[in-house]
C-alpha cells in the first residue's frame, strides 16, 4: 500500500480573506446586492408625545373646571346667588321670569331706601305665593326703621313729606295704585316694602313692615330677560 502524505485541504477563504471568520473591518465594502437593506423601525416617540400632551391638557381642564365649580359654590354660599323673579310685582323694573343676581344679606351691607331686596314672605296666606311655588318676594325698600309712612289721595308721605320716587313705580298705576298705605310707623330693625307695580303688588300694605331678619339679599343686576342676555345693574 502506498501512502501519500497530503496536507489536509484548507478551508475555503472567506469573502473578507480571513480563515478565522469574516473580517469586520471590511464590512463596509459589501455591496448592496450582497447585503440587502433592512429598514429599522423607529420608536413611536412622536405618537407617545402627542398622547402625553393630550393627557396633560385633559387633566389641566379637569382641574380648572373643578376649581371654577368650587369657587362658584363658595360664592353661592357666602356672597352671591342667582335668583328668578316669579311675579310681576316689580314691573316694569323687573319682569316675571327675569334672572337676577342677588348679593346675600350677610355681605350686602346696610339696607338703604330704594334698594330692591329678596325677602322671605312673612305671611304666605296674605299673597298666595304658595300657589306660585315660591316663598320669596322681590320688593323695593320704601320706608326705613323708625319712619312713619302713609298715603293720601295719589301720593305717599314719609314723616310728613311727599315721597319722591318718580323713577321707581309704574306710572300707569300711579304712586299708590289701587290700595292705600295705612298710617304705619316702621318698627326698629324693620322695613316697609312695596312693589313698583303698585296695583298688582302684594307688599307691606297687606302684611306690614318686614323684619330685617327676613331679608335674604339685595338684587344687584339683571342677567337674563326672556331667555336672552340683559345686563342691567342697580
Amino acid at each position: 500500500m502506498t501512502t501519500t502524505d497530503e496536507a489536509p485541504s484548507a478551508p475555503p477563504a472567506t469573502r473578507w480573506g480571513s480563515k478565522k471568520g469574516p473580517d469586520y473591518r471590511l464590512r463596509g465594502l459589501e455591496t448592496a446586492s450582497e447585503k440587502p437593506y433592512e429598514p429599522v423601525a423607529r420608536p413611536p416617540r412622536r405618537d407617545k408625545s402627542r398622547r402625553r400632551h393630550r393627557r396633560r391638557l385633559l387633566i389641566g381642564w379637569i382641574l380648572a373646571l373643578s376649581l371654577l365649580a368650587g369657587v362658584a359654590v363658595a360664592l353661592r354660599v357666602t356672597l352671591v346667588q342667582p335668583f328668578t323673579v316669579r311675579s310681576s310685582a316689580m314691573a316694569p323694573t323687573l319682569q316675571s321670569g327675569d334672572r337676577v343676581v342677588m348679593l346675600r344679606a350677610t355681605r350686602a351691607g346696610p339696607i338703604k331706601p330704594g334698594e330692591i331686596i329678596v325677602v322671605n314672605e312673612p305671611n304666605l296666606s296674605a299673597c298666595g305665593s304658595v300657589a306660585n311655588g315660591s316663598s320669596y318676594m322681590v320688593l323695593r325698600v320704601v320706608a326705613m326703621p323708625g319712619q312713619t309712612i302713609w298715603s293720601y289721595g295719589k301720593q305717599i308721605f314719609i314723616n310728613g313729606s311727599v315721597l319722591r320716587e318718580s323713577a321707581w313705580y309704574n306710572h300707569k298705576y300711579g304712586q299708590v295704585g289701587s290700595a292705600q298705605v295705612p298710617f304705619t310707623t316702621v318698627p326698629a330693625g324693620s322695613y316697609y316694602l312695596m312693589g313698583d307695580n303698585r296695583s298688582q303688588s302684594c307688599d307691606s300694605r297687606a302684611f306690614g313692615a318686614v323684619p330685617g331678619s327676613a331679608i335674604v339679599g339685595k338684587v344687584v343686576t339683571v342677567l337674563l330677560r326672556a331667555g336672552h342676555p340683559y345686563i342691567h345693574p342697580f
